[in-house]
């Protein structure tokens, strides 16, 4: 098989699986039986995080946050949290379930983070990095290039 026509069925497939995670009954049955985050994982990246700042802990954003579950256990330790996932079945979800005042969520994707430059001290993803377009995402919102990311650390499990 030619390279174009490789291309083309990854695009497919890609779209494909994706669609999964656009369906609201999808997205309830996801935040049902996703596991949470790892509450010693979290700690540590906390603690990290801590050593590295002067300052209280201000904002912190979970890209591909599916329905919240690993953003919610970031809540406690910052003072904003912000949930970005690309399907608004997934925010949704994640906003019926919220019980944090200090989490938002928003429909976006990880190529485009929506925060003003030097304002993020954490950016996390659990299990869905494998799903960011990394040439855009290091290009136009990763870490080592825009200003928005600077003062962040950046985990990813």
């Amino acid at each position: 098989m030619d390279a174009k026509r490789m291309k083309i069925d990854e695009k497919e497939m890609d779209a494909a699986t994706r669609n999964q995670f656009a369906a609201e009954k999808h997205a309830i049955i996801y935040k049902k039986y996703r596991p949470q985050a790892d509450s010693t994982a979290i700690q540590r990246i906390i603690n990290y995080v801590k050593e590295k700042r002067s300052t209280s802990l201000t904002l912190a954003v979970d890209i591909a946050c599916g329905s919240g579950q690993g953003t919610g256990s970031l809540a406690p330790h910052f003072d904003k949290v912000i949930g970005i996932d690309i399907s608004s079945a997934q925010i949704n979800e994640a906003i019926r379930t919220n019980k944090d005042k200090n989490v938002e969520y928003k429909v976006g994707d990880a190529e485009n983070i929506p925060v003003p430059d030097n304002s993020v001290e954490l950016v996390t993803c659990s299990q869905a990095v494998h799903w960011f377009d990394f040439d855009t995402f290091f290009a136009r919102g990763g870490p080592y290039s825009d200003p928005k990311w600077r003062n962040s650390s950046v985990f990813t499990w």
